[in-house]
């Protein structure tokens, strides 16, 4: 489609959820790679996250997204089950306190 990975971003946030980005809060996504079973086949599953400030009215495309909501960042953190996931909401939290309190070196030990 000739798009960049941040509009692609910003169309998918808006198809799917009603949501627009107001800004990204970090320069580059973050990868989160894991395997995952297809059809009874191993595949590798590839996805890229861009951790960014929100806006608008959340509208969810029911043939995307079946059920979402809203949780405190640790609460969701305890509620993923893949290891792969609590990595990158931990990542979310580093981006969101360096934001916060400017200075501060983020916990490294998760």
């Amino acid at each position: 489609v000739g798009e960049t990975l941040e509009q692609a971003a910003c169309r998918e946030l808006l198809e799917e959820t009603g949501l627009r980005i107001v800004r990204f809060l970090q320069k580059e996504p973050v990868l989160e790679e894991f395997w995952m079973e297809r059809k009874g086949e191993q595949v590798r599953k590839k996805i890229l996250f861009f951790f960014a400030e929100v806006e608008g009215k959340v509208v969810l495309q029911k043939e995307e997204v079946a059920h979402a909501e809203w949780f405190p960042l640790q609460k969701a953190i305890g509620l993923v089950s893949h290891v792969e996931g609590r990595a990158t909401l931990h990542l979310a939290a580093d981006v969101v306190e360096a934001l916060v309190f400017p200075g501060n070196i983020p916990f490294e030990g998760y």
